[in-house]
């Protein structure tokens, strides 16, 4: 919308900006369209100005989302991390006890093994007596 000023017979000057009307007293006074203008560009002006800061507040809170994303993330990926280490020495402490009791018991077989030949050795030399 383009604003219309009003202007009155010779008594009106422009000085890049409104107009201006110079009363008979010297005192210098806007028009009424000049007026309405200002205020509007003054509103606009304070619109603006709101909007700016609004979109500066959106944008910080933008960056606290994005930083706890990222530190959550993190978090999550480390704890990832610490399940894998923890159930892979879990693993690893599991197939130990495997082996140490399956090495017992061919231990303890073999025991048993050599306890029955040496009962049957006895036996025998005793039969033989």
């Amino acid at each position: 919308h383009e604003p219309e000023y009003t202007r009155a017979a010779s008594s009106s000057r422009v000085e890049n900006g409104p107009v201006v009307d110079v009363g008979d007293d010297g005192s210098e006074e806007m028009s009424g369209a000049a007026e309405s203008d200002v205020q509007l560009l003054a509103n606009r002006l304070a619109h603006l100005e709101a909007a700016g800061e609004r979109a500066l507040k959106k944008i910080a809170e933008t960056k606290e989302r994005t930083a706890a994303i990222v530190s959550l993330k993190k978090r999550m990926v480390d704890e990832a991390a610490f399940k894998r280490q923890y159930q892979a020495e879990r693993e690893a402490a599991a197939n130990d006890h495997k082996r140490a009791v399956a090495d017992q018991r061919r231990g303890a077989q073999m025991s048993i093994r050599g306890s029955r030949a040496l009962i049957e050795e006895q036996r025998k030399k005793a039969a033989a007596l």
